[in-house]
């Protein structure tokens, strides 16, 4: 998930997403998105795919490299693939088989954080969640129902036309609120399907990479926004989190006034200072990424999508959070 602006307005992440699945499906990737009818003919993965290959950008990157539709593999070099399968109901990993007695169930509802963009199955925040409760002697199940391109309207659709046959007792609706009435949007999805499925909510904000320059100004106001219109609910925003866990390790973006500042947080080398904007970033940061291999962001592999450390702490604050409720 990253946030960006543009003149045009606001284009979220996950739609670049789709356009990058679209984009790299004629050139290394697998096609793994259609649209659904089913849940409002909103893109959603495709059903029973087995180990297709998905190729993604392993550096942050222009909102025009995502989106170029033939040349963008060509024309960089820091790529990552993953194997995606999928099951009869369009979930990424396994046939899910009716609840057993006794056991409680986490729907994971969101976007491509959700789903583990770049990530084997085994590397995903829902696989660890589940084995670190288990670990802890919860008898938990959890399916993930996370898909690149999800907006809050395509999660609404899916949670309102397929969840309540899961029989969940806990759903985790994670997505940012993104744009002129995200919050609002994202509120209304959730209360909805707390509604159609009866049961219980929590709202969790996927942690902000420091080169998401747009999102680390916005994000301190977003979690209190929710909150206020969704009373009584749990809300978890990973953002601090994920930059405590930072500190002293890999490079980050750093806004020193009129400046974007990339840092290495070992050494203290600041490798090059660029103008700050909050739209894509200055050129000659996403050039360092590709002439440095070495420059990477601790827990992230891109701007937006946790690697697999990144995955293990968010499976194990959500441990934390979520675990002596259930």
């Amino acid at each position: 998930m990253r946030w960006f602006h543009a003149a045009a307005g606001v284009i979220v992440a996950s739609g670049l997403v789709l356009a990058g699945v679209l984009a790299a499906s004629r050139g290394q990737s697998d096609s793994i998105l259609e649209k659904w009818t089913d849940i409002g003919g909103y893109p959603w993965l495709k059903a029973s795919l087995r180990e297709a290959n998905v190729v993604v950008i392993d550096r942050p990157h222009m909102v025009s490299e995502a989106m170029q539709s033939r040349t963008w593999l060509s024309s960089i070099g820091r790529t990552r693939s993953y194997r995606l399968t999928t099951n009869s109901l369009r979930l990424r990993g396994p046939e899910i088989d009716a609840k057993p007695p006794g056991t409680k169930r986490i729907l994971a509802v969101g976007e491509s954080v959700t789903h583990g963009w770049g990530l084997a199955y085994e590397d995903t925040w829902t696989v660890k969640l589940q084995a670190e409760l288990r670990a802890g002697g919860q008898a938990v199940e959890v399916i993930n129902a996370g898909v690149p391109s999800a907006f809050s309207e395509t999660m609404r659709g899916f949670c309102l036309a397929k969840a309540k046959a899961l029989e969940p007792d806990l759903i985790v609706w994670m997505r940012r609120a993104v744009g002129p009435g995200g919050a609002r949007s994202l509120a209304q999805g959730a209360r909805d399907c707390a509604a159609a499925t009866g049961a219980r909510i929590v709202l969790v904000l996927p942690p902000i990479s420091t080169f998401d320059a747009h999102g680390s100004t916005a994000y301190v106001s977003e979690a209190p926004e929710l909150q206020a219109l969704l009373p009584g609910t749990q809300v978890i925003e990973l953002t601090d989190t994920f930059r405590a866990a930072q500190q002293g390790r890999g490079e980050v973006l750093e806004h020193r006034g009129a400046k974007a500042v990339v840092v290495d947080q070992e050494s203290g080398k600041v490798w090059l200072e660029a103008p700050w904007t909050d739209q894509d970033l200055d050129s000659s940061i996403y050039a360092l990424f590709e002439a440095e291999p070495t420059v990477r962001e601790a827990l992230f592999f891109d701007e937006g999508h946790p690697d697999a450390e990144g995955a293990t702490l968010l499976a194990h604050t959500l441990a934390e959070r979520l675990g002596p409720a259930l």
